[in-house]
C-alpha cells in the first residue's frame, strides 16, 4: 500500500485531502529540521513538494481561539489532544526560563504543531489525525530515507520524536504494510 492510500484509509479522507495532509506535516518538519537534514527528504521523496503545495496555510494558532488563555494553554492544549502532557520544566515555560526553549525545542515544535493542526482543519480534520497520520508518515520516510537517516531526521525535531510511537521508529506490525511508494494522484 502505499502512503496516500494508507492515509487516506486510516482518515477516511480522498487522496487529495490525504496529500495535504501529509503535506501539512512534511511541512512542520521542513520549518523544524535543519536545512542538511531535510535534504535528504527532498532527494529521496521527489513527491513530498507537491504535497506541501497542497497543504493549506495554517494561520499559526490564531484559528485555535487563542482568547485569554494565551499561546501556553494553547500549547497545552496540543499536548493534551496528542496525547503529549503538558510540556514542564522548572516553572513555567518559556517565558520563565523554564524547560523549553521559546521558537525551538518542544515547546517551539508545539506552536508549529499547533499551525500543523490549524492546516488540517481547514482539510476537515482534527488533532486525533495527526495521531494517526504521523506514524505512517514515519513508516514510509524509514522506508525511503533509510532506518539511519529517518531518525537522525526525526530526532531533529523534538516534537515529532514525541509523536514518534515509543519515541523512534513506528512498530511494522503497528501499522499497514506501507511500499516505499507516494501515491502521488
Amino acid at each position: 500500500m502505499d502512503l496516500i492510500s494508507a492515509v487516506s484509509s486510516s482518515l477516511g479522507v480522498d487522496a487529495q485531502t490525504a496529500q495535504g495532509a501529509v503535506g501539512s506535516v512534511l511541512g512542520f518538519i521542513k520549518e523544524q529540521a535543519p536545512r542538511e537534514t531535510f535534504a535528504a527528504v527532498d532527494d529521496k521523496v521527489p513527491e513530498a513538494n507537491s504535497w506541501m503545495a497542497l497543504a493549506p496555510a495554517s494561520d499559526g494558532g490564531g484559528g485555535l481561539g487563542l482568547g485569554g488563555g494565551g499561546l501556553g494553554e494553547v500549547l497545552g492544549g496540543v499536548a493534551d489532544a496528542l496525547g503529549l502532557g503538558r510540556p514542564t520544566g522548572g516553572g513555567g515555560g518559556a517565558e520563565s526560563g523554564g524547560g523549553a526553549q521559546a521558537g525551538g525545542g518542544l515547546l517551539g515544535g508545539l506552536a508549529g504543531l499547533a499551525g500543523v493542526i490549524s492546516a488540517l482543519s481547514k482539510l476537515g480534520l482534527n488533532a486525533e489525525s495527526l495521531g494517526k497520520l504521523v506514524p505512517l508518515l514515519l513508516q514510509f520516510l524509514q522506508s525511503r530515507l533509510g532506518a539511519g537517516t529517518s531518525s537522525r531526521l526525526i530526532s531533529s525535531v523534538p516534537a515529532l520524536a514525541q509523536l514518534a510511537p515509543s519515541g523512534s521508529q513506528p512498530s511494522a506490525s503497528d501499522l499497514p504494510p506501507i511500499d516505499g511508494t507516494g501515491g502521488l494522484q
